[in-house]
């Protein structure tokens, strides 16, 4: 009897621990199993890092280009090559064969007049260098040529008189006044030019606005002896113009007897290649 319960109770003490230890295991196991999930927890809440190797999907390049989709193995491409922005035209080129030609310092105005000066026949002549303006020579298509407005500095026209030229100036062009100190000529049509360039001088009229003391007619410039070349456009253009259009009043002068209405005003052009 004794050894019998001294037997049963080592069966009760194997019994008890076999319990405690199944239920610590399962405990363990069970922290084990939660283990992961406080894991991801703490991975979503920290920040992500951008990724330095490429990954399945469209690809985006700094400027948001979008390159094709890598791929693996022997299929894997490289992105779509994109095209240099530097290499790209920013503006439309200069159409070839157009050429600037700028009226060089060798160009000269000038106008002429005849008058009766102390019983005798007198032609005045007064000129200036002081000649602005352009041509815009379409060398591949020359009849599509223009020229830019043409600009005479009324207040530096000289004769063979300064007295003359102060009563040109202050009683018969204005030109003291700012407003009327320029002559200008404004091309609107242009005829005669040729469908190709060639050495052979020219005749070409040009039809426009000229404008003199603040007046402005239209008026044509036969322009002749034309010659167009690499180096230089060279011509003589003038216009025959009535005093009366413009209002051009000569003064009443004792020794001046009488002076036409109609006088001439030519440009002795030349023009050099300019940018």
């Amino acid at each position: 009897m004794q050894k019998f319960t001294s037997k049963g109770g080592l069966i009760i003490a194997l019994f008890i621990l076999v319990v405690a230890g199944g239920a610590l295991y399962m405990k363990s196991s069970a922290q084990t199993a939660q283990q992961p999930e406080s894991t991801q927890q703490e991975q979503a809440a920290a920040p992500i890092d951008t990724p330095t190797s490429a990954s399945s999907g469209s690809a985006l390049d700094a400027d948001g280009d979008e390159y094709a989709t890598p791929q693996t193995g022997s299929e894997q491409s490289a992105p779509k090559s994109q095209p240099s922005r530097e290499s790209q035209p920013i503006s439309a080129p200069t159409p070839a064969g157009a050429t600037v030609y700028r009226i060089s310092g060798s160009t000269r105005a000038s106008f002429i007049i005849d008058e009766v000066l102390r019983g005798s026949p007198f032609t005045v002549v007064g000129s200036t260098p002081d000649v602005t303006g352009s041509i815009d020579l379409d060398k591949t298509n020359p009849e599509k040529s223009t020229i830019s407005t043409i600009r005479i500095n009324a207040q530096t026209l000289k004769t063979d008189d300064p007295k003359r030229d102060g009563a040109i100036k202050f009683l018969i062009l204005h030109s003291n006044d700012s407003a009327n100190q320029y002559i200008t000529f404004e091309p609107k049509t242009i005829s005669g030019l040729p469908k190709a360039l060639s050495s052979t001088p020219l005749t070409i009229t040009l039809q426009g606005d000229l404008t003199i003391s603040g007046i402005t007619k239209q008026e044509a410039f036969t322009a002749k002896n034309v010659i167009i070349s690499d180096t230089g456009i060279t011509g003589t253009a003038t216009a025959k113009i009535l005093r009366s259009d413009f209002k051009l009043t000569i003064p009443n002068i004792p020794f001046v007897a009488s002076v036409p209405d109609e006088f001439s005003l030519s440009i002795d052009l030349s023009a050099v290649p300019g940018t």
